[in-house]
């Protein structure tokens, strides 16, 4: 998962070697054409979570009689966070709609196929979820069991902080608590506009995942129905 690499000219080739990390260089070349190529060489780092150790790359020259002394360079790696990815929809997909049916007796659950994951964390400590366009009489909501290593620390209509009881929090259970969220309301006619739901988790290094949204549709069975001969309006 971490090699160097080296631009070559068209004196200097690299010498197939069997010590891993190493590079051989040869070829007849002028002292200033192997510094500039020595400039190219660069190292690579593609793990997800790296050991901190410094890096040591040793450099020694041969000028087909004497062998120089090693010179250094030390490379020293800094690790960044990978954000957590949250999606709503099944596959993969960030976001979801739904749809909601006047006058359904049970609240909507807005994402059933939620899911969480983070390469460089296990954990997850909160999750936010938002209704961003609201109305009195509308509310978002999550039933939490008993015992749950996720708590609901935050309430209001319109907005729910999920918080992990401790930092070592599976992601699962946040996953297993985000599709359980729901959204009703006690309009017998709410407004056709659809609604937005935001979710965004933050995972046990305090960094924040991207935003998933959940659009809520709403279905009339019982449409108003306008008469224009007998001026009248029924539904």
């Amino acid at each position: 998962e971490e090699w160097l690499t080296v631009s070559l000219s068209s004196s200097i080739t690299e010498s197939p070697d069997s010590v891993p990390h190493r590079l051989v260089l040869q070829g007849p070349a002028s002292a200033s054409e192997y510094e500039a190529v020595l400039k190219t060489i660069t190292y690579t780092n593609v793990a997800q979570a790296p050991s901190g150790e410094t890096r040591a790359i040793s450099f020694i020259a041969n000028d087909g009689e004497f062998t120089s002394s090693p010179a250094y360079a030390c490379v020293q790696l800094v690790g960044v966070a990978d954000r957590p990815i949250l999606t709503l929809g099944p596959n993969g997909t960030v976001d979801v709609m739904a749809d909601y049916i006047q006058g359904q007796a049970e609240p909507l659950v807005v994402a059933p196929d939620a899911a969480i994951e983070d390469v460089d964390s296990a954990f997850i400590s909160s999750a936010i979820v938002t209704l961003v366009t609201s109305l009195p009489e509308e509310e978002i909501g999550v039933v939490i069991p008993s015992g749950f290593p996720v708590q609901l620390t935050s309430f209001s209509p319109v907005q729910l902080v999920l918080t992990a009881d401790n930092q070592m929090t599976p992601i699962e259970y946040f996953v297993l608590a985000l599709r359980n969220v729901t959204y009703s309301t006690s309009r017998q006619m709410p407004f056709s506009s659809p609604r937005t739901i935001t979710f965004i988790v933050i995972d046990g290094s305090s960094t924040f995942s991207n935003i998933a949204r959940a659009t809520i549709n709403f279905i009339f069975d019982n449409p108003p129905v306008l008469d224009l001969n007998g001026l009248e309006v029924t539904g």
